[in-house]
């Protein structure tokens, strides 16, 4: 099989988190003000996410996996060390698989695939949902797509910032693609966090092992770019701004007198689903 795996076109790209004293974070944002607004300024230290470009980077890939579902107990330990679960979307054009790195190491990955011949690895579970998607998403115009074997390493010490800037680094990569939804699968007890994060919503559940894996139920959930929190479609730069922009707005109304600040609510009136 080849194990090089061919990019989409339109699906290129390199990500950096930057550390907080780099030129990109500080223009405008005083680190304080950042930290205050609880940002990931900082805290993605080192992380470089790109596309995987050779047959090394591939094995480390299913090298991580094997390891990282092994020690959840997704999956028995393989004699080679490594798990491929869903050959037919590797080597395609289709498939783009990122690694995040931290110091020259792999210690993350995601995998991002465009509905085509072969498929979305969440047709041998969900078929039938999928298909429905599959059906309105075509009838829209658009391309159907599906994120795939996120996982890191369990001795990576930025475990929240490399997971983050994978799923920075997927989103764009999507919208670039001008992909608008996207499926996904995860373990049940991560289905809050994701709906958190992205705003995520869930379409159905299986109870019993997923392809290619033991005991591992899953959700299958969707994303759409309309409903996607903007922290995930802006740099980390340009939404600390926005965010410490906010802030200070919000300051300033509270210090407003009263009447003052009832018609200021009237004119701008906040929903809580902006700041999700």
């Amino acid at each position: 099989m080849n194990t090089m795996v061919l990019s989409h076109p339109v699906l290129s790209g390199t990500i950096v988190a930057e550390p907080e004293n780099s030129p990109g974070r500080s223009v405008g944002i005083p680190a304080a003000a950042a930290r205050a607004c609880a940002l990931d300024v900082g805290r993605t230290h080192a992380v470089v996410v790109r596309e995987a470009a050779s047959a090394a980077d591939m094995e480390a890939v299913w090298r991580l996996t094997h390891d990282a579902y092994v020690e959840q107990g997704y999956c028995a330990p393989q004699p080679d060390g490594r798990l491929i679960h869903y050959p037919h979307l590797e080597g395609i054009p289709e498939t783009t698989v990122l690694v995040a790195e931290e110091n020259g190491e792999i210690v993350g990955t995601n995998s991002l695939t465009l509905d085509g011949p072969a498929g979305l690895h969440v047709d041998a579970d969900f078929t039938t949902e999928c298909d429905r998607i599959r059906v309105e998403v075509r009838a829209a115009g658009k391309t159907l797509g599906a994120s795939w074997r996120i996982a890191t390493k369990s001795s990576c010490r930025s475990v929240t910032a490399v997971v983050k800037s994978l799923i920075r680094e997927t989103v764009r990569r999507f919208v670039e693609a001008d992909v608008e939804t996207v499926v996904f699968t995860f373990n049940p007890r991560h289905e809050r966090i994701y709906k958190r994060l992205l705003n995520m919503s869930t379409v159905a559940r299986h109870g019993g092992t997923v392809h290619g894996l033991n005991n591992a139920p899953a959700v299958f959930m969707r994303w759409e770019m309309a409903t996607c929190p903007d922290q995930w479609l802006v740099t980390p730069a340009e939404f600390a701004r926005r965010e410490c922009a906010r802030m200070a707005a919000a300051n300033t109304e509270s210090n407003l007198p009263a009447k003052k600040q009832s018609a200021t609510m009237r004119r701008f009136p906040c929903r809580a689903a902006d700041n999700a």
